[in-house]
């Protein structure tokens, strides 16, 4: 055994909750193992945020846990009584804990690890001898650095594994074995077993991967994404235009590697004004959106469907192809793959958001004049999703390389998304700007009644204060009036 190893299980061993467990399943008589990822991480050299452990147990692992809860004043969690799996939540040196308790699935602890996911996760130790079990060799996979299943029906045991196979290997950056991959493809038909919140689990694993659009090509290649998002059939079917080299799909996949290029750090060389802003950029990324899910994750899946409305969009229009209206199609396609994979209120909103809004700031590169009204415009309505929307946005241009596609566009719209996203940080780290009329002032003043017309014309105030027209609340009263008489109240300025 490795001495590094070795000395974590020794470590493990005298922790006051490890210690208390391993006292409370010799009183019984209970033969226990630690087994799977703890382990496996260990191996690997990296660390947890926190305290989560494995442990298969020849029997009686709910009872074991209730009584460690009981012990340690633990919070007992039931997970499956007809599996007889149960957890303890406490604290260790003040960060979280879990520790998982699961009867051997099998008559033995070496048929229990057979049954496990992969080989990487099938070792177990046996925290009082300090000795390592390892009959399908996790160990020579790890050094490898493989993803193998450590049995032919391990995919039909468990249609998950499909996705978790590429997740851990994302993580991980292993490469998938080729038997392995071969058993993959006979159980794709199964995935339709799994529920939903197991898929987007392991789909979004996938996405918070520095390199993940690797893996998303591989799955891609099995019909794993096809099974799970239908919609992507329709996208493989649909060309495109002179100014894309790809189809819809093909394009699709290459923005989410575009976009991976771009968050990698390889921008810092092209613009001061991001790197001065990349620390603001870095925590926009990380921001947790529900759960363990990160906004970066949210960013590469809107990506990966952003022109998913495209071939219904599809027409022909004086001999041209044209998608007019695909990104409305497509925001309103995904509320519905969303709630399919039981996204939150936030993902959803957040990847409707994006979708709907990743043309504009290409519309407004073109423009060499661009007011500073019209950047305030799209930063105001895509909100919270501002940055994701640029970057989506310069990503979505670097995967177009057709022939009528210049480089001097694409430096163009870099150069544009560059500058507004460091704008756009820092104006988002100063105080705003004081506002100068509320709606029940805006109705006193003007003597209007409540209505759609007085966001109308607070969003006009609004936008004329960020171009310096007006600077008080009477210059806001007079502008104000000035909208009040023309024919129509203006809503493009």
């Amino acid at each position: 055994m490795p001495l590094m190893l070795q000395n974590m299980l020794v470590e493990l061993s005298n922790e006051l909750v490890v210690k208390a467990l391993l006292e409370l399943a010799k009183a019984r008589g209970r033969k226990m193992y630690l087994v799977g990822g703890f382990i496996r991480d260990a191996m690997l050299g990296r660390d947890r945020d926190k305290l989560d452990l494995d442990f298969a147990i020849d029997s009686g692992a709910i009872s074991l846990a209730k009584e460690l809860a009981e012990r340690i004043g633990g919070k007992f969690v039931l997970l499956d009584e007809v599996h007889n799996i149960a957890r303890v939540v406490s604290f260790v040196n003040d960060k979280p804990c879990e520790i998982d308790f699961a009867d051997f699935r099998a008559d033995s602890l070496e048929g229990d690890l057979r049954l496990r996911d992969f080989t990487i996760d099938a070792i177990a130790a046996d925290l009082d001898a300090r000795a390592i079990i390892d009959p399908t060799d996790g160990r020579g996979d790890l050094g490898k650095r493989l993803i193998s299943a450590p049995s032919d029906g391990a995919f039909v045991d468990d249609p998950c594994r499909l996705l978790r196979a590429f997740s851990l290997a994302a993580r991980f950056n292993f490469e998938i074995e080729g038997r392995t991959s071969e058993l993959m493809k006979g159980a794709i038909s199964m995935i339709s077993l799994v529920s939903f919140e197991r898929i987007t689990d392991e789909l979004f694993e996938l996405f918070a991967a520095k390199n993940a659009v690797k893996f998303i090509r591989q799955m891609d290649e099995l019909g794993i994404l096809e099974a799970i998002v239908p919609q992507i059939k329709p996208m493989k079917a649909t060309t495109q235009g002179a100014y894309h080299h790809l189809d819809v799909w093909g394009h699709s996949l290459q923005t989410v590697e575009e976009l991976e290029k771009i968050i990698s750090g390889q921008w810092t060389v092209d613009s001061l004004q991001l790197r001065e802003c990349e620390r603001e950029l870095r925590q926009y990324l990380s921001e947790e959106m529900a759960g363990d899910r990160k906004r970066i994750s949210i960013l590469k899946f809107a990506a990966l469907l952003h022109d998913i409305g495209k071939p219904l969009a599809k027409t022909e229009v004086e001999g041209k192809m044209k998608f007019i209206g695909h990104e409305k199609i497509g925001a309103e396609m995904l509320d519905g793959v969303c709630q399919r994979l039981r996204l939150s209120n936030k993902e959803t909103d957040s990847i409707k958001a994006l979708t709907l809004h990743h043309l504009r700031p290409g519309y407004l590169a073109e423009d060499e004049s661009v007011s500073k009204k019209a950047v305030f415009r799209l930063l105001r309505d895509a909100g919270q999703d501002s940055a994701g929307v640029l970057l989506l946005s310069l990503a979505d241009k670097l995967a177009t390389r057709g022939p009528l596609t210049s480089g001097e566009a694409i430096e163009r719209h870099r150069g544009f998304v560059f500058k507004v996203l460091g704008e756009y940080f820092s104006v988002k780290a100063a105080a705003p700007p004081p506002k100068l009329l509320n709606g029940d002032e805006l109705m006193r003043e003007l003597n209007l009644a409540p209505g759609p017309q007085i966001g109308v014309i607070l969003r006009e105030i609004e936008e004329a204060q960020v171009d310096g027209q007006i600077k008080s609340k009477e210059e806001a009263i007079a502008f104000a009036m000035k909208i009040k008489k023309e024919p129509k109240l203006s809503k493009n300025g």
